[in-house]
This record gives structure tokens, C-alpha cells and sequence, in this order.
């Protein structure tokens, strides 16, 4: 594969790709007159690693299909900001297999999916990501769902600079492969939806994503995601110190990742779960109330109870029936009046659907996801707190089953998540082609 001069590559590999079996150029001089190199053994240039004009990808033709094994070009850089990853482990999402089953999010077909991947960098532009080199373990998050070169169910791929961050060296690259959605999905929902702000350590600053989002030009948010930014929560029914989260769903790896940031900022989290999988998962995270999924109505007075109908924040991660429920659980506390002057709204986050009629007093907030990958400031400051948080250890690592055997073991993982074999933890694909097997890293 032939890139650009201003194109930075990988030097040496252990992979064979054309031209690897030619020997290092040496020095032509002869030993009697070559300068002494008392420290260097073996004084060899190394030559630039060419990269293979093809790969392996994963393609869905048609709704309610299998992803198929199409061999393609390499995805080429097109902006200055675009690294060029090789693939080594991928997360799987909830939303890839429904996408394949019903059509979510799909642009065009044939479509490439995969929302997160493990790398490393083997090109880039020589005058952008000055902080990140080719070589470079990072992992990538991509919700850049239209730009199938950013996809993950591919052996190469393409990311922004500021939708990346590297692996810290502490933690392995199974582990963190599938958390990267999750954290900016939870982090987006407490952030910009419900107003809660946030401290970096390493910096010293108070993060206000929702203030960030908000000073953005208009014409640098995507125009569906600007009511709930630039409309969203009021400064005065934002998020505080002490506040209730009910988070339906927390067993989710994005609500287990948001019971964790709720509490570093110091609020109060009921978690409803599937209490005999996961009660104690969710107490180890955090969460102040844990109740059972399975008896809502029962649910429902406990938590009544034990917040003393002081829950007014809401996240759902799962549907529209749960998001229904929530909603009502949220109106015990939101004022009567359409207009609330007496008191704050109650505000409800929906990851998937929310209510078709949602209550006045009841505000739904979409998830402004597109923040991510279309904004810079907003892609490299959350990257950055991610990278801050997991090498700090001041969140906790997910559960992961690990599967061996690469793109050809996708589709019997997705048939797994479908089937609801797997709750409260990632599949993570490795991309060896060695034979297909299974095994569990737990968190740490």
C-alpha cells in the first residue's frame, strides 16, 4: 500500500507483509574505516514497514443477516487529525447484533460495524497527534457510525486523534477494549444531560461538559443533537452534591460506569438490577439502593421509602417500557404546576426509547452522542479524562469473556449477546486467527 509523503509509517514488524523478507540495508563502508559504536550492537536502518494493499472486513448486506468476510483496500486518511490503527481486539455492543437484526443505524448497506477497538497506530499525518506515534497501543472509540472506515470489524482502521487515548500500561488491552463507549455514553449522560460536573485531579479543574457544549458555535453541533444542548437542563434543576440517580439498567457497562461517576461526585445512586446476578456487583460500584427489575412495583416503594421521594434524575439503559416507569417514579417529586415555579423538574436520560408522550414535568433528554466524534474540544477532553480516571485506577475495570479467533468468531459472539447470554460484562474479540475459545477476565 502505497500513503502519502507526509505520511508517518510503522519501522519494523514481526508480521510479514510485502518486502519483509529482504535483508537490512548495511553500511557500505569497510570495518577498518567505520567509526567506532561502542555502544550499539548490530547498526542496522531499519526499513519502513509496507503496510498490504488489502484486507479483511466484516460486511452486512442485508437486514437480518450475518456479517460476511469481504476482503477491501485499506481505509485511506483523509484529514490531517486521522491516525491508521491495526485492529488487535475488539468490544462488542449491544447495539451491533441489533443493528443486524433490525436495522438500527445503518446508513447504507453493505455496512461495516463495530463501535471500539484496541490498536495499534501504523500511520498517521506527520504535523497532527503530535502526542500520539506510530507504535502507540491506543484504544479507539468510534461513534462516527456514518464513516464506515472508523468501524471496528475490520483488520484496519481509521480514527480522529481525539477519539482515541493510549492503553495505560497498567491495564491490559482485553480489559479496556470495551469500556470506551460506555464511558463516554455515561459520561455524556451525567455530563451534558443532567449537569453534573465533574473534577480532574491531573488538572486541578472543575469539568462542565455542559457548559463546554453549550459555548460551542451552533454550527459545530450537529443539528439533532442542539435542542439538548442548547435547551437542555436549566442551571437551576442541574445535578448536585447529595442528588438521587435512579439508573434502570445499571448493570449495564454504561450504568455501571455512570453509578461510579455519580459517586466521585458526591450523589446518591439507587441501582435496579437483576438483584440476583448483580446486587453484589452494583454495592462493590457504589450504588447506595440496589433493587430488584423483576418486581417493580414492590421496587418502586423501596425506593420511595428509603429516598424519601427526594429521586428527581433519571437514567434508563434499556427501553421504553422501563423508561415509562421511570418516569413515573420521577413525577412523585417533580412540581404540579406545568410551570415549575415552586420547585425543579425531574429529568430523565433515555439511552435506547423513551416515552412516545413524555410528562411536562418530566423532561426526556436523547443522548448527544454525536458530541463525540464531531467536536474536537469536547472528542479530546473527554479522551483524556478516560485515559486519567483508568491510569489512576479511579474507576473500576469491567468483566470481560475473551474470544479467540478474530473476525470469524464476530457473529457467534453477537448470537450470544442476542440470545442474553451475557449480562454486566463485555465480549472482547481477539484478532488472532488461532482457533475460537473463550475466557473471562474479571475486573480488578
Amino acid at each position: 500500500m502505497r500513503l502519502p509523503a507526509d505520511v508517518t509509517l510503522q519501522h519494523g514488524s514481526k508480521r510479514k507483509f510485502e518486502g519483509e523478507d529482504q535483508a537490512p540495508e548495511e553500511d557500505t563502508e569497510t570495518p577498518a574505516v567505520r567509526p567506532s559504536r561502542p555502544h550499539v550492537k548490530n547498526h542496522r536502518r531499519k526499513r519502513p514497514r509496507v503496510l498490504p494493499s488489502s484486507q479483511k472486513q466484516l460486511q452486512l448486506h442485508h437486514v437480518g443477516g450475518d456479517y460476511e468476510i469481504e476482503t477491501v483496500p485499506l481505509p485511506a486518511l483523509h484529514h490531517p487529525e486521522e491516525l491508521l490503527i491495526e485492529v488487535k481486539s475488539i468490544g462488542l455492543n449491544p447495539i451491533d447484533w441489533k443493528a443486524a437484526a433490525y436495522g438500527y443505524g445503518i446508513p447504507s448497506f453493505p455496512c461495516v460495524y463495530g463501535r471500539e477497538f484496541v490498536g495499534k497506530i501504523v500511520a498517521k499525518k506527520e504535523t497532527e497527534a503530535d502526542d500520539l506515534k506510530v507504535g502507540d497501543t491506543v484504544l479507539a472509540i468510534s461513534t462516527d457510525y456514518r464513516d464506515y472506515r472508523k468501524a471496528a470489524f475490520q483488520e484496519f482502521a481509521i480514527s480522529s486523534a481525539f477519539n482515541v487515548l493510549r492503553v495505560p500500561e497498567t491495564i491490559s488491552t482485553e480489559t479496556i477494549s470495551g469500556m470506551g463507549v460506555a464511558f463516554v455514553t455515561a459520561t455524556l449522560s451525567l455530563g451534558v444531560c443532567l449537569g453534573q460536573k465533574f473534577f480532574m485531579k491531573k488538572s486541578g479543574k472543575e469539568l462542565d461538559l455542559c457548559l463546554l457544549a453549550q459555548t460551542q458555535q451552533e454550527h459545530e453541533v450537529p443539528e439533532d443533537v442542539r435542542d439538548v444542548v442548547f435547551n437542555g437542563i436549566p442551571t437551576a434543576e442541574r445535578a448536585q452534591i447529595g442528588d438521587w440517580l435512579l439508573i434502570m439498567g445499571a448493570s449495564a457497562i454504561s450504568g455501571q460506569i455512570a453509578v461510579q461517576l455519580a459517586k466521585m461526585c458526591g450523589m446518591r445512586v439507587v441501582a435496579v438490577v437483576d438483584t440476583k446476578r448483580h446486587k453484589e456487583r452494583l454495592e462493590n460500584l457504589g450504588a447506595d439502593l440496589v433493587v430488584d427489575r423483576h418486581n417493580l412495583e414492590e421496587s418502586a416503594e423501596i425506593i420511595r421509602k428509603e429516598t424519601k421521594g427526594e429521586v428527581r434524575l433519571g437514567l434508563d439503559t434499556i427501553g421504553r417500557e422501563t423508561a415509562i416507569w421511570c418516569e413515573s417514579l420521577l413525577l412523585q417529586n417533580a412540581p404540579k404546576k406545568e410551570t415549575p415555579k415552586d420547585g425543579q423538574r425531574s429529568h430523565l436520560v433515555c439511552l435506547a426509547s423513551g416515552p412516545k408522550q413524555p410528562h411536562p414535568q418530566v423532561r426526556s433528554h436523547q443522548l448527544p452522542i454525536k458530541l463525540f466524534h464531531t467536536n474536537p474540544e469536547i472528542g479530546r477532553t473527554l479522551s483524556s479524562w478516560m485515559y486519567e480516571l483508568l491510569d489512576s485506577k479511579a474507576i473500576k475495570l469491567i468483566e470481560v469473556d475473551v474470544v479467540e479467533g478474530g473476525l470469524k468468531a464476530v457473529n457467534q459472539s453477537l448470537g450470544r449477546l442476542r440470545r442474553h447470554e451475557v449480562s454486566g460484562k463485555r465480549i472482547v474479540v481477539n484478532m488472532g486467527e488461532g482457533r475460537s475459545r473463550t475466557k473471562r477476565l474479571r475486573r480488578s
